[in-house]
Parts: structure tokens; sequence; C-alpha cells
């Protein structure tokens, strides 16, 4: 056992770290929380890589680095590399090297231009070394590329906080499924490529278009968190009568 966390979430845990499966019960964030709450209960960083049969503590390092990211963004970090509206695992932890300020700024550009991670090092050292702000460093390593890839991205926010309660206990795997059955029913006619929920934002990605198509609708950052919350709500009230 690792001390802080039930038998269930030692479970998903160890489903979601060390393995090549292409579904796990928890994103790389998920994972990062899992082992805070283990350490918050006195459990040691090589307890709980034991735990989850990694090599030593160096890896559960590399996860806790991703509870530096900010919150409107850690829901768009997931496993394998970055692409089709996520921010891959390695991708990810590379971010954490980013001024604090920009963090944001250039999580959504790694989902817009599908940086790999390779490039999101190459845009941190020009940042580092010259003078140049973020997106000239930014444009120097798209212009290397010989085909230049682009989608857009739309993020927006939960800011009712009857909402983000409903939202905190769910998992990233529920919220995401919850704001596509939102979407499918607000927008059925555009194409979308990502929908991924956090407990207080969420982020939309398609093809070139999407945005003024969402633009179209009638405050569509309302729409969008009513109809969550409607949706989370009658969800929970069917879980309790189950």
């Amino acid at each position: 056992m690792l001390r802080g966390l039930t038998p269930l979430a030692l479970r998903q845990l160890q489903l979601s770290v060390g393995t090549h499966r292409s579904v796990r019960p928890l994103t790389p964030v998920e994972v990062a929380d899992h082992y805070a709450i283990a350490l918050r209960a006195d459990a040691s960083k090589a307890e709980c890589a034991k735990e989850t049969q990694l090599a030593d503590a160096t890896m559960v390092d590399r996860f806790l680095k991703l509870r530096k990211l900010p919150d409107s963004i850690k829901h768009l970090v997931d496993w394998g590399t970055s692409g089709k509206g996520v921010i891959g695992f390695s991708g990810a932890v590379e971010l954490t090297n980013f001024p604090n300020e920009s963090r944001e700024t250039m999580g959504l550009n790694i989902v817009k231009h599908e940086l790999r991670k390779t490039e999101v090092v190459s845009v941190r050292q020009l940042l580092e070394r010259s003078a140049d702000p973020l997106p000239r460093c930014l444009d120097r390593v798209l212009g290397r590329r010989r085909v230049v890839r682009h989608v857009e991205v739309i993020l927006g926010s939960l800011v009712a906080t009857d909402v983000q309660t409903l939202l905190q206990d769910c998992s990233q795997r529920e919220r995401n499924q919850l704001l596509r059955t939102v979407l499918d029913n607000l927008a059925p006619d555009i194409t979308i490529t990502s929908a991924r929920l956090g407990a207080s934002s969420f982020s939309i990605v398609g093809p070139r278009g999407i945005v003024a198509r969402f633009d179209r609708l009638s405050d569509p950052e309302g729409l969008i968190q009513d109809a969550i919350r409607h949706c989370a709500t009658a969800q929970r009230t069917r879980t309790s009568k189950d």
C-alpha cells in the first residue's frame, strides 16, 4: 500500500504508470496529483516509485513538475506525443522549464502547432539565449519546418463555482466525455478534433474556421457552461439513484 491512497486509487496509479497501454485510468497530471497525496501522507518518493514499478524517484519528480503548470492548461496534458488537441507528457514536462508567465501561452501553441518536444526545447533555448519575445522565438522554430501544421484552439473559462464543484471530483476521462456530449448537442454540425474539460476551463480544437463558427453562437462560453451544469447535475442525480 501507499500511504494516503485508497486501494482503488493505488490500482489506478499502477495501471497508469510504467505501461504502454493506449488507454490508462489517469492522465499524467492526475498521476502527479496521486503522488502528491501520498507524499502529503508522509510516503517517500522512493516508496512512490517502488509501488508503481519505476526504477527510481527521478520519474516521480518528472510527474510532480506537472503540478507547476497553470490550471487553465493542465487538462490538455495526456500520454504520448503532442498532437490532436493534447500536450504530450514529455512536452508538458519541458513546458515547466519556461517562465511562469509564458507557460499558458506556450502550452496553447504546443496544441495549436502540434509542436514536438524537440521544438519546445528549441523555443525555450531561443527564449533564454536571445532578447526575442516568445512569439518571435516560436516563429523562428516554426520557420524551420518543411510542412506547416496548424489548427485552431478555443480556450474557455468556467467561472461559476457550482459548476467547478460539480467537476472537481470527476476524472479527466469523465470530464472529456461530458464536454463531448455537450458539444454534440450544442454544435452538432461543427467539426471538432479534440474537446477537453478541466475543473475550471475547457478547450476545443478543430480545423481552420472553428473559432469563427463558435463566435456565431450567442455567448458560446456561457452556453457551454450552462449545458455542462445541466449535464453534470443530471449525471450526479442518476448516480445517486443507482
